[in-house]
């Protein structure tokens, strides 16, 4: 049984893998890898995942700002 569990959770982590890690589907992977090993279709075929969007460009910072010279007094 735990031989069984172990092929369920490798399958699964290379499936969450393959479809680029995405946060808080860990229990459709599950359940999609226990589909594969049994042979049996999965009971809510999961959605596709999104693409993932790259990350935003960082903000350029703002150059720092020179004081203004003051006025000599005479």
């Amino acid at each position: 049984m735990a031989d069984h569990e172990q092929h369920v959770r490798e399958l699964a982590y290379r499936l969450w893998e393959e479809a680029a890690r995405p946060p808080g589907r860990a229990e459709d992977f599950w359940h999609a890898a226990l589909a594969t090993l049994s042979d049996e279709p999965p009971a809510a075929a999961a959605p596709a995942p999104a693409a993932a969007k790259p990350a935003p460009k960082p903000r350029k910072a703002a150059p720092a700002r020179q004081p203004k010279p003051r006025a000599r007094k005479r």
